[in-house]
């Protein structure tokens, strides 16, 4: 019986031994998983902070974008304005010289009417007043394409060469019958 008793002592002697490594082992499972779980909760909160990070990165440049939109919206309108002045501007510019250019067209054609008594060089001279010293206005004909040798001017206030005007009973550009033609002497 003191066999027994031994091997029963030496059984629950390796049992408690048994007992005690797993108890240890459980101890040490327990303190692996406490880091692993304070180790994945700090991650996890890192990776809230850099969601929260980027959520705040992304409001912020959609904020930079509509500032950035609105800015080229006003610049377009802006833009549009400047053009649309310009546009009125230059329109207003048109008007102007074509009443200027009717006015000096009305003044030379009063004054070739007056001119019976006129010389030519003084005809001459009030068309250069008119439309400057160099008459580039009447350089080329506009039927032949030929450089306009005797300038002729037809009451409708088209002008063509006095060879091409010849040809034709009516203006080439309005279709207006010719009945006076006024030539200029431009050399």
């Amino acid at each position: 019986m003191q066999i027994v008793k031994a091997q029963e002592k030496s059984m629950l002697q390796k049992v408690k031994e048994k007992q005690e490594e797993l108890k240890k082992k459980e101890k040490e499972l327990e303190e692996r998983f406490v880091k692993e779980e304070t180790k994945i909760s700090l991650e996890r909160r890192e990776i809230e902070k850099r969601e929260k990070d980027v959520d705040f990165r992304e409001k912020e440049i959609e904020a930079k974008l509509e500032k950035e939109r609105e800015k080229m919206k006003k610049k377009e309108e802006e833009f549009g304005k400047m053009l649309w002045d310009a546009a009125e501007k230059n329109n207003q510019r048109i008007e102007d010289m074509k009443k200027k250019n009717g006015e000096m067209v009305e003044d030379l054609f009063g004054t070739i009417k007056k001119s019976k008594g006129v010389s030519k060089m003084e005809i001459k001279r009030k068309i250069f007043d008119i439309f400057g010293d160099e008459p580039e206005f009447c350089a080329i004909c506009s039927i032949c394409c030929e450089k306009v040798i005797d300038y002729i001017a037809l009451p409708c206030s088209h002008a063509y060469c006095g060879d091409c005007l010849m040809k034709v009973k009516n203006c080439p550009s309005c279709r207006t019958e010719i009945i006076k033609r006024h030539k200029f002497y431009t050399s």
